[in-house]
């Protein structure tokens, strides 16, 4: 069962049912989070990530939610509300717990908060910790992937698809490896499921539309200097693995 929304005078909160009692409205506000030598934070874009403990078996991410384009000039961080089950973070939640509960390669959902300011509102999410890992952009800006880890990235990506995960912002730096080359993805922001069809003329186009987003991400990366090991040959490699 689903864990349930909690309310209280200021915000809704869901937790993992394994951290009832633990996880805290503190692990959601970086004040507190930066007051434990353990925790350190990335700039990713427009945000802060913070990455925390929980408990010591625990290790999580905090990640506030941003606008993006034109409008972020007007709110960088509001959204207009249209009722909880309809905000960005209890959609995100509960997609990651549908695919972690297909025993997807996706972080698992551990918490969520989503604050009212009048008409608009504000959200965060934490997820459990990926270990060991760094993105296919960070990785390719000092060495090349072989061939088998190309084949990895493309079979990970071909697992979400046959359960119908369109990634809305599917790039080079929302794909994680580790050492033993085993692939992750991240950010399922604005991210759903699609609906199947049986119109064979139209399956496969939201597909090669999520593919091609993650190529153009390869190729300005390149075009911007920021990726160093990839050549057009290895995108092959990358298919190969997602058609087999």
């Amino acid at each position: 069962m689903p864990p349930a929304i909690q309310k209280n005078a200021k915000s809704f909160f869901i937790t993992s049912p394994q951290l009832d009692g633990v996880l805290t409205h503190n692990h959601f506000e970086p004040t507190y989070l930066s007051s434990f030598e353990s925790t350190t934070t990335v700039e990713n874009g427009r945000a802060t990530v913070w990455f925390f403990n929980i408990t010591p078996s625990i290790s999580a991410v905090l990640r506030h939610y941003y606008r993006g384009g034109q409008i972020a000039k007007v709110s960088a961080d509001k959204f207009v509300w249209h009722g909880i089950s309809r905000t960005r973070a209890v959609r995100e939640y509960r997609l990651l717990e549908h695919m972690h509960n297909l025993d997807l390669p996706v972080p698992e959902p551990l918490g969520a908060r989503i604050t009212r300011h009048g008409v608009l509102y504000s959200c965060d999410l934490i997820t459990r910790q990926i270990p060991d890992t760094q993105t296919l952009a960070t990785i390719l800006t000092t060495k090349q992937l072989n061939s088998e880890e190309w084949n990895k990235v493309g079979r990970t990506i071909k697992k979400l698809h046959q359960h119908h995960i369109w990634h809305s912002d599917l790039n080079a730096n929302n794909i994680l490896i580790n050492k033993n080359g085993d692939v992750s993805l991240i950010d399922f922001d604005r991210c759903r499921i699609r609906a199947a069809t049986n119109f064979p003329w139209i399956h496969g186009r939201w597909e090669q539309r999520n593919l091609e987003r993650l190529r153009r991400s390869l190729r300005k990366g390149v075009h911007q200097s920021s990726i160093n090991h990839y050549k057009e040959s290895d995108w092959q490699l990358l298919i190969d693995g997602y058609k087999g």
